[in-house]
């Protein structure tokens, strides 16, 4: 059977029988309003110094306290 042979046996039917079968689906909207609003992102990153020291110590020795935190500004001098 060709496509020609085939689009002669096949019946078309008007969508206008259609209509009445298929329940019309229910349309909701709203009136677009300009609002602020806060909003939280959940990201993954990469924290990078701006500046970083080296410190190179030239006496033997043992290093017994620390006085900063890791992290803490110190300022010049």
């Amino acid at each position: 059977m060709s496509f020609s042979e085939a689009k002669q046996d096949s019946q078309e039917i008007p969508s206008e029988s259609c209509r009445n079968e298929v329940a019309a689906t229910e349309v909701r909207t709203a009136t677009a309003e300009r609002k602020s609003f806060d909003y939280l992102i959940n990201a993954t990153s990469k924290l990078v110094a701006l500046s970083e020291v080296r410190a190179l110590i030239e006496r033997e020795g043992y290093l017994e306290k620390v006085q900063i935190l890791e992290g803490q500004f110190v300022p010049k001098g």
